[in-house]
C-alpha cells in the first residue's frame, strides 16, 4: 500500500529524536539520538539594542553581558551573548558585527573570539575598504574552536583611527554558533 499523510503525522514529543526509516512500504519512525549521535545544540541571537558611538577610537567592546534577543537557541545555553558549551567538542561559532557612522579615517576592524581556553582572533580589516564617510558597513568572520563542557564564549570588537563614531546596529549585529563535533 501507500503511505499516507496520516502515516507521517507526527504526535506526541519528538525532543531529541530523529526521523529515520523502517523499510519500504512502511512510515518513517522518530527515534531517540544516541549520547554519542549528532548534538542538535545551535543558537543565534541579535544584538536587542543599537550602541551608539560604540567604538572607532580603538575602544574595545566587549559583548558579554549585552543584551541579545534570541532568534533561535536549542540548548537554552545563551545568556546575554555568552554561549555556554553543553559538551566537550569543536564549535563553529559565526560573528556579525554591523557598524553605522564610519568616517574616512576608521583604518582597523578587529573582532575576538573570547573562550574560557583563549582568545582567538577571528578578523582584522581597514574598516574604509567597504564603506564611505558616514556610512554603514558589515563584517562577519567565523571560527572553528575546541570547548570543553561548561566553558564560555562571547565576542568583542573594536574600530579604530578616527573618532569614537560607530554605532553597533541592532537586529543586524548576531552572535551563532553549533556543536560540530
Amino acid at each position: 500500500g501507500c503511505i499516507t499523510p496520516a502515516d507521517l503525522a507526527v504526535t506526541g514529543t519528538t525532543d531529541g529524536q530523529v526521523l529515520t526509516s523502517t523499510g519500504a512500504g512502511s512510515p518513517p519512525a522518530f527515534e531517540a539520538v544516541a549520547s554519542a549521535g549528532v548534538a542538535a545544540n545551535g543558537f543565534y541571537v541579535r544584538v536587542a539594542s543599537s550602541q551608539s558611538n560604540a567604538t572607532g577610537d580603538g575602544t574595545v567592546v566587549d559583548m558579554s553581558g549585552i543584551a541579545h534577543t534570541d532568534v533561535i537557541d536549542t540548548g537554552s545555553d545563551v545568556t546575554n551573548g555568552i554561549h555556554t558549551a553543553p559538551a566537550t567538542g569543536l564549535y563553529c561559532y559565526i560573528i556579525s558585527v554591523n557598524f553605522g557612522g564610519m568616517l574616512s579615517g576608521h583604518n582597523k576592524i578587529k573582532i575576538d573570539l573570547v573562550t574560557s581556553n583563549r582568545t582567538r582572533y577571528v578578523l582584522e580589516t581597514h574598516g574604509y575598504n567597504t564603506s564611505n564617510s558616514g556610512s554603514q558597513g558589515m563584517w562577519w568572520a567565523q571560527v572553528i574552536t575546541d570547548m570543553d563542557a561548561s566553558d564560555t564564549a562571547y565576542y568583542k570588537y573594536k574600530v579604530s583611527g578616527a573618532a569614537k563614531s560607530c554605532d553597533l546596529q541592532a537586529n543586524t549585529s548576531s552572535f551563532a554558533g553549533f556543536r560540530i563535533e
